[in-house]
């Protein structure tokens, strides 16, 4: 005699799709797609030796990154400004070590003369609203708080200059 599954024995089916950039699974899982990875050092994008940059934890217990970008010609006593940079994609998509992120913050650095920071953030919908608002805070506050400990902040910005850029689509 056959019977029917149950329906909490159904596998996972994927009830929403987001341009293939993640799929929602009937169960809640959150299958994201393979990221890019930014270059620059071998990467996808094309290193620009008019910019230097390098990567920082700003929430260790969230495993939070930004990326710090400079002009390589930055020095002397006049400090530069500093551009918070917070990528696009509708608090669901994105990073900061994106190819796309990548290069648009080192060409911020480069063309605005200025030291440009590049949170990453939580992403919806594995962390609800408002984790990324948050998120982009505690990197302000990180900027706020290392200002004098980073080497490059303490050399080569004026963090009393501080811009923040959101960019809610792509570019």
């Amino acid at each position: 005699m056959a019977t029917n599954a149950a329906a909490g024995d159904a596998p996972p089916h994927v009830v929403e799709d987001s341009r293939g950039a993640f799929r929602v699974l009937s169960d809640g899982t959150v299958v994201r797609s393979t990221p890019p990875i930014a270059g620059g050092r071998g990467g996808v994008v094309p290193a620009d030796p008019s910019v230097e940059w390098k990567d920082s934890i700003y929430d260790a217990a969230l495993g939070l990154r930004l990326r710090i970008y400079k002009p390589a010609a930055a020095g002397g006593e006049r400090k530069l400004p500093v551009v918070v940079y917070f990528h696009g994609g509708g608090f669901c998509i994105g990073s900061y070590a994106w190819p796309i992120i990548h290069a648009a913050c080192s060409r911020l650095a480069a063309g605005l003369g200025a030291v440009v920071l590049s949170a990453d953030y939580r992403l919806a919908p594995e962390h609800r609203l408002s984790a990324a608002i948050d998120d982009a805070a505690a990197a302000l506050l990180w900027l706020r708080d290392h200002s004098t400990a980073d080497p490059w902040l303490a050399e080569h910005a004026d963090a009393t200059r501080t811009f923040d850029q959101c960019i809610y689509a792509y570019e």
